[in-house]
């Protein structure tokens, strides 16, 4: 079958004062036809750093 969605190895880091902050490490998944994602958890855990990862 094939993914309409594979990510593989996702990493995201950016500065902020304190040095660079790692926010996403090495995030791998596959979404396939029919299936749905959703992303859960708590506020600050990366799940709107994860989505704007996967589209940009």
């Amino acid at each position: 079958m094939n993914s309409v969605l594979s990510v593989q190895n996702l990493s995201i880091e950016y500065s902020a004062r304190r040095g660079r902050v790692q926010a996403i490490r090495n995030v791998s998944f596959d979404v396939q036809r029919g299936e749905a994602l959703a992303l859960i958890g708590e506020s600050g855990s990366g799940k709107t750093t994860l989505g704007l990862g996967v589209v940009q």
